[in-house]
């Protein structure tokens, strides 16, 4: 549901290729350390991550598994937290305009 293809299955049409121009949901993963981590811990947390994330037997794992990763030199702290702020408001207004509860 992602505007970009995914490699695993070329052959499978975007949902803007079959004209759903607004639909992009973009799956992720995010590490996460508890509220008031110092900042020295959070960097070193966060160099490892990316050290590992361009270790190439990784990628290939993770490829195995149907996981694309895609790098655009912005994952640091502050990006992180940009994209956890953006989605909790977008799906937040998404369960609260559909009414959606917790059963």
């Amino acid at each position: 549901m992602t505007k970009k293809p995914f490699a695993g299955l070329p052959k499978l049409k975007t949902m803007t290729q079959l004209g759903y121009k607004n639909l992009d949901i973009d799956f992720w993963h995010m590490l996460l350390a508890p509220a008031g981590t110092p900042l020295p811990i959070v960097e070193k947390l966060n160099a490892a991550l990316r050290a590992g994330l361009a270790d190439a037997k990784l990628r290939n794992t993770f490829s195995d598994g149907g996981m694309d990763l895609y790098s655009d030199n912005e994952e640091t702290p502050e990006a992180a937290r940009a994209l956890l702020q953006s989605e909790v408001k977008l799906w937040g207004n998404v369960v609260r305009a559909n009414h959606i509860a917790a059963q």
